[in-house]
């Protein structure tokens, strides 16, 4: 029973190693289909260059919704879970806006992002 207790911390130890820290494999540029978009009438370009280190997601984003809408935003933030203040995001009327970004596994995360404390 305690080998098998043993062989358990420490492959639950490899797997929590694992999903820390942030997806070097997201680096690089990465351009939107806009045929293939959840909402192909709003978004028209999105363009997203990620440069991440194993501790921030950094990424800059050129887009054009229409236009006389077009714009960038660039960003980073830690990828620990918590809640860290981020760039007003173009699609929020809140000055208050959140992000928080946790990897998942070897191939995706979950990020979250608030304005003024409500999942945007």
């Amino acid at each position: 029973m305690r080998i098998l207790f043993t062989i358990f911390a420490l492959f639950a130890t490899v797997s929590v190693q694992a999903a820390s820290g942030c997806m070097l494999e997201m680096n690089g540029k990465w351009s939107l289909n806009p045929e293939k978009s959840l909402d192909p009438d709003e978004l028209q370009f999105e363009v997203l260059v990620f440069t991440n280190t194993e501790s921030e997601q950094r990424y800059f984003m050129e887009f054009e919704n229409g236009p006389d809408d077009k714009g960038s935003l660039e960003w980073s933030v830690p990828c620990d879970r918590a809640d860290h203040p981020s760039a007003i995001f173009p699609w929020s009327n809140s000055t208050n806006n959140t992000v928080a970004v946790r990897r998942l596994g070897d191939k995706s995360e979950f990020v979250i992002q608030k304005s003024d404390g409500i999942l945007a």
